[in-house]
């Protein structure tokens, strides 16, 4: 699945994203960036050569040759990827469109940090951030979520996006391997997992292993949410901390699995 963050130009979506694909484990690509490996120049030439028009051409092309992926992976777009509407909808069609915001200042100084590589700007930072959050408003706000970088660090709104995916969204983090499995992160979900599982196909005995800190924090909502999906939980103590890692304390829990 994939995560496209969009927003004006000079608001920190590829720092933003990747930061975001490191907390999630998740690959990281930079639409522009891509788009400049594929054409053999950086997109600064390209936009130079053939105008922004043609090259927001090649950044469609780009979005349609994403293939849809259970993995997640984080995209930070072009400041214009998301002006054109079948671009918002292919975003949603392979996943979620995050959007970015912030003030007249906000963008400004991000437009300033970065005019280097901005070579098509024929106006001043503080100019082109009036005409773009003017313009692209209604592009911009059209988003799945959208997050506020006014007074905030990169990584600061990295971690408030995967606390809202985690709460709101959930997530999912396959994990590979000879026997793999997922890992599913949500707001609440201790209280969802009996009909979760059951609808996995799980069904008779399941055992809840966990130490007596957690078991008490948590044990009586997972329980009784297991018993309405029609599962019998069997609770197994482990020693907390430390002390379940040690081969003792793995022999005990197989016993008590067999069992």
């Amino acid at each position: 699945m994939y995560l496209f963050v969009s927003g004006p130009p000079g608001i920190c979506k590829t720092t933003v994203g990747s930061l975001l694909a490191e907390l999630l484990g998740a690959a990281s690509l930079d639409l522009d960036a891509a788009i400049a490996r594929r054409e053999r120049t950086t997109a600064e030439a390209l936009i130079a050569r053939l105008g922004m028009e043609e090259f927001r051409d090649l950044e469609s092309a780009a979005l349609a040759r994403l293939d849809p992926t259970p993995a997640w992976t984080v995209v930070a777009t072009g400041g214009g990827t998301a002006l054109r509407a079948p671009n918002r909808a292919r975003m949603r069609e392979l996943g979620l469109l995050l959007g970015l915001g912030g003030s007249l200042a906000t963008v400004t100084r991000g437009l300033e940090r970065t005019i280097a590589k901005r070579v098509h700007l024929t106006e001043s930072p503080a100019a082109h951030a009036r005409r773009v959050l003017k313009e692209r408003r209604a592009a911009y706000a059209d988003t799945d979520a959208a997050f506020v970088v006014d007074g905030a660090t990169a990584g600061e709104v990295a971690r408030a996006i995967a606390a809202w995916l985690a709460s709101s969204r959930g997530v999912r983090v396959d994990v590979a391997g000879e026997h793999p499995y997922a890992v599913r992160l949500r707001a609440g979900l201790l209280d969802d997992a009996g009909p979760v599982l059951a609808g996995l196909g799980w069904q008779g005995t399941v055992a809840v292993v966990s130490d007596a800190t957690v078991a008490r924090l948590y044990g009586r909502s997972l329980a009784a949410s297991l018993a309405r999906a029609g599962l019998a939980p069997a609770a197994i103590r482990v020693p907390t901390g430390e002390r379940a890692k040690s081969l003792p304390a793995l022999r005990r829990l197989w016993n008590d699995l067999v069992a």
